[in-house]
């Protein structure tokens, strides 16, 4: 189960809500496109056994079905949002103004430092984004991330 933490940018709010933060995701355009995100994301929530709406508060979910056939796999940085733990410059969100994080090193031993704006002003305390991958990295199959502070 996912941790809960109290204070700025506790952990479960922000994976849920992520209010105020990106709230309009990729809207289909019409009917068609509204069966085809809604049959992907049926088929990604049962594959991962959960209901994966849960995710748009912090991803662009509609984009992501939208432009990608493999709807059961884990969804690139390109749709993760300002409050997603592992935002980053290669989403579609960063700006100069909400500058994502950056990855670095090799597949075998990721890094991820979050930018400034993350950890001082986003939805996220640097603490809950640590949280957030003391947790991930306690799951089975997954590579440990290692998050350096920005400030230092």
């Amino acid at each position: 189960m996912l941790p809960v933490s109290h204070g700025r940018g506790h952990l479960l709010g922000m994976m849920l809500e992520a209010p105020g933060i990106f709230e309009n995701n990729t809207i289909p355009a019409n009917a068609d496109e509204w069966d085809l995100v809604n049959r992907r994301i049926a088929e990604s929530s049962a594959s991962r056994g959960r209901d994966v709406r849960r995710d748009l508060g912090t991803y662009d979910l509609w984009g992501f079905m939208l432009g990608n056939e493999d709807s059961g796999g884990h969804g690139p940085d390109t749709y993760k949002k300002p409050g997603h733990p592992s935002f980053s410059t290669d989403s579609k969100y960063s700006t100069p103004e909400t500058p994502g994080g950056v990855w670095s090193g090799a597949d075998d031993a990721p890094v991820f430092t979050p930018s400034e704006w993350m950890v001082e002003e986003g939805p996220m305390s640097l603490e809950a984004i640590r949280e957030y991958y003391r947790w991930l990295n306690s799951q089975p199959g997954e590579v440990p991330v290692k998050i350096v502070d920005p400030r230092r």
